[in-house]
């Protein structure tokens, strides 16, 4: 081990005792914490001094004056004991933005219901499932419409049919067993036991009846459920 050496504290006149090997570089005086140079010719202390002595008490003095604050500078410091920082944890920066309870992400937009990084529902205060699902084609909603498109073409038919039994019907009555002997005396045109319109009003009621059916089909699959259903490739649960 090398021999120490004595140096004096230009501020405070402290001696300290360093390494022999920290001549000529910059020390901190553990009492000020003032930073001065080792001089490179210091006394280096005999064998027997090389431990430092027990420290005597210090006669009462009066209080001298407050040090200069340090010097931050990159040189050498030299402490034997580090206190240990009393509060070491800072706040480096303020973030008011909402965030995830469940994974403490930022919220996007602010205002958001839902986490999109983890699923997490801010309303039911659960986080819903992820699924991994295939993207949808034409073909997908071709087919998923496909019936309410059946229903408005089919709805249009019956339509036309019924109109059609409208205008027609007191011909197809001509000639039947619902055609009297008689003839109006007004109009000369046959009569019948039951009224062509009759017939007809069945018909257009039949008609409003099913098309209001169809018609309710296709409005739920147009405009309600137009997003064909999900094809779950595999799900991922925690």
């Amino acid at each position: 081990m090398a021999t120490p050496i004595e140096t004096a504290c230009p501020n405070c006149t402290t001696i300290l005792r360093v390494p022999a090997e920290f001549a000529g570089k910059k020390v901190k005086c553990k009492k000020c914490e003032t930073v001065f140079p080792v001089p490179v010719a210091a006394k280096p202390l005999p064998a027997e001094f090389a431990k430092p002595p027990a420290a005597k008490p210090a006669k009462a003095t009066a209080k001298p004056a407050p040090p200069p604050p340090p010097v931050e500078t990159d040189a050498l410091k030299f402490k034997e004991d580090d206190d240990d920082d009393a509060n070491p944890y800072t706040a480096i920066k303020e973030n008011d933005a909402p965030r995830c309870p469940h994974c403490a992400k930022d919220l996007d937009p602010p205002d958001s219901l839902i986490c999109l990084n983890c699923g997490y529902d801010l309303r039911e205060r659960s986080r819903k499932e992820s699924r991994n699902v295939i993207q949808h084609t034409f073909g997908d909603y071709f087919v998923h419409h496909i019936g309410a498109i059946g229903c408005v073409l089919t709805i249009i038919g019956l339509f036309v049919g019924g109109i059609y039994c409208w205008l027609s019907m007191e011909g197809w009555l001509v000639g039947s067993f619902l055609e009297n002997d008689e003839k109006d005396a007004t109009t000369q045109k046959p009569t019948y036991l039951v009224k062509p319109w009759c017939f007809s009003l069945w018909i257009m009621m039949f008609v409003l009846w099913a098309s209001w059916k169809l018609g309710k089909f296709a409005f739920k699959r147009f405009f309600i459920n137009p997003v064909p259903p999900e094809k779950i490739v595999k799900k991922v649960t925690d």
